[in-house]
């Protein structure tokens, strides 16, 4: 639907012949670190804290626009992406 050519696994969880298929049409794009900004006992500032805690050079964070994380979101993304900037990370675009 969105014309892309990256593919993640939901869960990043898939069965070896969906990653062999897969493979031929997308690029298979996992992470290292998920938020949990969709857990009902995460805060935003957990969510942060999360960030803060687990990002390394090279890291793909997850962050999810559903609505169980919509509130959190609209401040742990932006406070979360000022950290990383103030700490010297840069962001680059998966081709």
């Amino acid at each position: 639907m969105i014309h892309s050519h990256l593919f993640r696994p939901p869960h990043g969880w898939m069965r070896i012949l969906q990653y062999r298929l897969l493979r031929k049409h997308y690029r298979i794009v996992m992470w290292d670190l998920v938020t949990r900004d969709y857990s009902k006992r995460m805060t935003a500032a957990d969510v942060v804290n999360n960030v803060k805690r687990y990002a390394r050079n090279g890291s793909i964070i997850t962050f999810h626009d559903s609505l169980k994380s919509i509130e959190k979101l609209r401040t742990a993304l932006p406070e979360s992406l000022q950290w990383l900037k103030d700490e010297g990370y840069s962001f680059e675009l998966i081709k």
